[in-house]
C-alpha cells in the first residue's frame, strides 16, 4: 500500500505541470468552440487571444524562471480574455462588430505582453517556439510546400465540395479583400498551430509520451473542422497526427505554421480564381 501511495504522489508531482496545462487547453478549446462570435474578418484576433495569448500566459506562470515572468504571464493571459469575454458576458455581442477595438486592442496588447515574457523568461526551444532543428525541417518543409500545389489541384478535382466551399466568406470579393483575408489567416495560423502542435504536444508529452500527446491534440483539431467540407474534415485527423509528429522532430511549430497557411492560401486562391472566372 505504501508503495502505491508513493507511486501516486510521485506521479502527481511529475504530472502537475501537464495536468495544469491540459486544463488550460481544455478551457481555451471550450471558449473557442462555444463563444467565438462572427466577426466579419476579425476572427484571427479572437483566435490569437484564446489560443495564443491566454495559454502562453498560463505557460509563463508555471515555467518562468522569475516572478517577473509570472507577473507578465498573468497580466497577458487575463488581458487576452478580459475584454472579449467580459463584453460577451454582459450580452453586448454586437459590440464586437460595432466597436471592433474591444477585441483588437486587448488581443494585440496581450500578445505583445506575453511575447516579451516568453523572450525574457521562457525556454522557447523547449516549447517549439524557436526555429528548432531548422536544418532538418527546412528542406523537408520546402519539399512539402511544393507538393501541396498538385495535392490541392487533384483534391479540388476529386472533391467538388471543396470548390463549392472556397473561397471562404471573408475572402470573397476583389483582390485586395482576398489578400487582406489571407494575411489575417496567417495571423490565425500562428495562434492555431502553436496551440495544437506546440502547447498541447510539447506540454503533454512529459506526462503521456510523445505518441499520446500527438494523438490527443488531433481530436480537438478534428472537431474544429466539422464546419468544413466533409472531404477536408475526414483528412484533418491524419493531417494533425503528421503535423504533430513533424513538429516534435523539428522541435519547432514554425514549419506547421508555414505549411498550414500555404495549403490554406493555395485552396483559397484556387477557389477565388474559380469564382472570378
Amino acid at each position: 500500500m505504501q508503495g502505491t501511495q508513493e507511486l501516486t504522489v510521485a506521479w502527481l508531482r511529475s504530472s502537475a505541470r501537464p495536468l495544469f496545462l491540459a486544463h488550460v487547453a481544455a478551457f481555451a478549446f471550450i471558449v473557442e468552440e462555444r463563444m467565438k462570435p462572427s466577426l466579419r474578418g476579425l476572427d484571427p484576433f479572437w483566435t490569437l487571444a484564446v489560443l495564443l495569448a491566454f495559454p502562453l500566459g498560463a505557460l509563463l506562470l508555471v515555467e518562468s524562471r522569475t516572478n517577473r515572468g509570472r507577473i507578465i504571464g498573468a497580466l497577458g493571459g487575463l488581458l487576452a480574455l478580459a475584454a472579449p469575454v467580459g463584453r460577451w458576458a454582459v450580452g453586448e455581442r454586437d459590440s464586437f462588430i460595432v466597436h471592433p477595438d474591444w477585441l483588437v486592442v486587448p488581443t494585440v496588447g496581450a500578445a505583445v505582453i506575453v511575447a516579451i515574457g516568453a523572450f525574457l523568461d521562457l525556454d522557447r526551444e523547449k516549447w517549439g517556439l524557436g526555429l528548432g532543428d531548422w536544418r532538418w525541417w527546412g528542406p523537408r518543409a520546402g519539399a512539402l510546400g511544393l507538393a501541396i500545389i498538385p495535392f490541392v489541384l487533384v483534391s479540388s478535382a476529386v472533391f467538388p465540395d471543396l470548390l463549392a466551399y472556397y473561397p471562404s466568406k471573408n475572402a470573397r470579393g476583389t483582390a485586395d479583400v482576398f489578400v487582406l483575408a489571407m494575411l489575417g489567416r496567417g495571423l490565425y495560423f500562428v495562434a492555431w498551430e502553436w496551440f495544437f502542435r506546440g502547447f498541447l504536444v510539447f506540454g503533454l508529452a512529459p506526462a503521456v509520451g510523445v505518441p499520446g500527446a500527438v494523438g490527443i491534440q488531433a481530436y480537438p483539431f478534428l472537431l474544429l473542422h466539422r464546419s468544413k467540407p466533409i472531404s477536408e474534415m475526414s483528412t484533418s485527423f491524419s493531417g494533425a497526427l503528421l503535423l504533430g509528429a513533424f513538429c516534435w522532430r523539428a522541435r519547432s511549430v514554425v514549419p506547421a505554421i508555414l505549411l498550414h497557411w500555404w495549403m490554406n492560401v493555395s485552396m483559397e486562391l484556387l477557389g477565388w480564381l474559380n469564382s472570378s472566372a
